[in-house]
């Protein structure tokens, strides 16, 4: 096994990669952006859509309801959902992708007047597709959000517990369920990686690391219950290092 050059995508050199997503055995999308600006006033513009099949890359045009993708997530070539959002830089809206073009997935109506976020995504069937994120209600704290799909609706499984403010990362468990990476109000080392079985909530104790580690993504590995997370500690900047656990 090693790894081998696809060519260039249709990006300029300078371009980001923010996240890939493996649709089938010869279907790749990828998604990407570009610093922009100034020095002094940088922003990241987003790229087109770029897709890999055994004939070479090409651009796929991005949902016409939204300015740009960040995250990807696929369960078949003609089943892909992405999270996207506006120039603001919000992430807000789900789009679905089935094998000819683009669809927002209306949220549930239980967000309504709420200011939503979400910040991943995970497509295991087109029964089970999973958002994790954020989200302010009038009048109330900012609180984790996760969302289940089921074919045909949004569901809001279980109340999350109390504290986590986001999650920032979600992966199956392979039963049902999810591993969720959180943030917190109180900055809690070991409060940063959750369960949920469909049912009920756990928190799970993490590795003894550097302090206000984050998770930045997490996957699990097929074919056993091992769990893989990634992150570090951004707010100490200069100080920050990067970590990886495993949850055998």
């Amino acid at each position: 096994v090693r790894w081998s050059s696809r060519g260039r995508p249709p990006w300029p050199r300078s371009a980001l990669l923010d996240d890939a997503v493996v649709a089938g055995p010869r279907d790749v999308w990828i998604v990407g952006s570009q610093v922009a600006g100034t020095r002094h006033n940088p922003f990241r513009r987003p790229l087109p859509l770029a897709r890999w099949s055994p004939s070479g890359w090409s651009k796929v045009p991005p949902p016409p309801s939204s300015s740009y993708v960040n995250r990807l997530s696929a369960a078949a070539p003609d089943d892909l959902w992405a999270l996207a959002g506006d120039d603001s830089g919000a992430v807000s809206a789900i789009e679905h992708w089935d094998g000819r073009r683009w669809r927002t997935v209306p949220t549930p109506p239980s967000l309504s007047g709420a200011k939503a976020e979400f910040h991943d995504v995970v497509a295991v069937s087109a029964r089970e597709v999973w958002v994790a994120g954020s989200i302010l209600r009038p009048g109330h704290r900012q609180a984790a959000l996760l969302m289940r799909w089921d074919g045909s609706r949004w569901n809001l499984p279980g109340d999350v517990p109390a504290g986590a403010i986001s999650f920032g990362s979600v992966a199956p468990d392979g039963q049902g369920g999810v591993w969720l990476g959180a943030s917190n109000y109180a900055y809690d080392d070991h409060r940063i990686l959750l369960h949920f079985d469909g049912r009920s909530w756990t928190y799970e104790k993490a590795p003894r690391t550097n302090r206000a580690p984050e998770v930045f993504d997490m996957a699990k590995v097929p074919g056993g219950d091992q769990v893989l997370a990634v992150g570090g500690n951004p707010s100490f900047d200069e100080d920050s290092r990067g970590w990886m656990w495993v949850r055998r």
